[in-house]
């Protein structure tokens, strides 16, 4: 049985899940799964597992980890995503034997580790708290360090990255919940899906803040601690989200006045056009891409 990993296997690694790509005539190949890097399944050959059959989308399915377990979920593939047998919704909380069918292939999820933890009564649980509680410390850690004052001395330029970058938002900034149409969408999926609300947002949000989505991501996270004030989970998820949206936001405006002041009307248009994805109306900072757009492309000709 062949073993692939986007980071290499090594015999440390027999503990971790794998996902066991059963092909139908060929040999089952083995895809070790990272919690913090995502699974996605399909026909493109950018995907983690790309399976050349008709019967599978572009972009069929994406497995990761969230909220403590692993969960599969249909990326509205024109064939659809089913678990042993049964069509999924929204996402599906994975389990050690789990077949996946995508299309005409099917994978299996198996974690050896999970398998010998439930061996002794309480031991899977705990685990998985543990985890959950691990990982919010670790977000909550890389907070603290990016919202700390800086040490240096006057004068000195910081620098966290390839360009230096606006100071993040804080955890406790208030967000007005504006999206109720995408709140109640994912609402209503969870619903039908018969899985808690609260889980449904969670991972709706996770996607469209790795999809770079960061506006719909913070009201998502932000109707998780609405309803739930005390998920700290949610929490930092949302002050993460809110300071790369503020990120991305500042990012966009400096090029567009950039852009402006050296007569690069087409580039300008292009980055008020970003900010207006980035913000909502109401806020002033999409009235000023507004008028921006409108005066990149009139000095333009367009």
């Amino acid at each position: 049985m062949r073993r692939d990993s986007l980071i290499g296997t090594k015999d440390s690694d027999v503990q971790r899940p794998v996902l066991v790509w059963q092909r139908a005539g060929g040999t089952p190949v083995e895809y070790t799964i990272w919690p913090e890097r995502p699974i996605t399944i399909g026909r493109e050959p950018t995907n983690t597992i790309s399976i050349d059959s008709a019967f599978v989308s572009k972009n069929h399915a994406i497995l990761q980890y969230t909220g403590g377990q692993f969960v599969v979920e249909d990326l509205k593939s024109a064939n659809g995503t089913r678990v042993n047998g049964a069509p999924i919704s929204v996402y599906h909380a994975l389990k050690p034997g789990d077949v996946i069918e995508v299309g005409d292939q099917q994978l299996v999820f198996v974690d050896r580790a999970a398998e010998a933890a439930g061996a002794a009564p309480g031991k899977s649980k705990q685990l998985r708290l543990a985890m959950v509680g691990a990982g919010a410390l670790l977000v909550m850690l890389v907070l603290f360090m990016m919202l700390a004052p800086s040490s240096s001395t006057p004068g000195t330029e910081v620098r966290t990255g390839p360009a230096a970058a606006p100071a993040p938002v804080g955890p406790t900034k208030p967000v007005t919940i504006v999206d109720t149409e995408l709140i109640a969408e994912v609402a209503a999926r969870a619903t039908q899906a018969g899985v808690r609300e609260e889980e449904a947002l969670h991972d709706e949000g996770v996607m469209h803040q790795q999809a770079g989505r960061y506006r719909e991501a913070v009201q998502l996270f932000a109707a998780i601690v609405q309803r739930a004030p005390r998920n700290d989970i949610a929490r930092a998820r949302l002050a993460e989200t809110q300071a790369l949206l503020e990120r991305s936001i500042a990012d966009e405006l400096a090029e567009a006045r950039r852009a402006m002041a050296q007569l690069r009307f087409d580039d300008g248009a292009l980055a008020w056009e970003k900010v207006l994805l980035l913000t909502y109306p109401g806020d002033p900072r999409n009235a000023e891409a507004t008028t921006g757009v409108e005066e990149a492309r009139r000095r333009s000709g367009r």
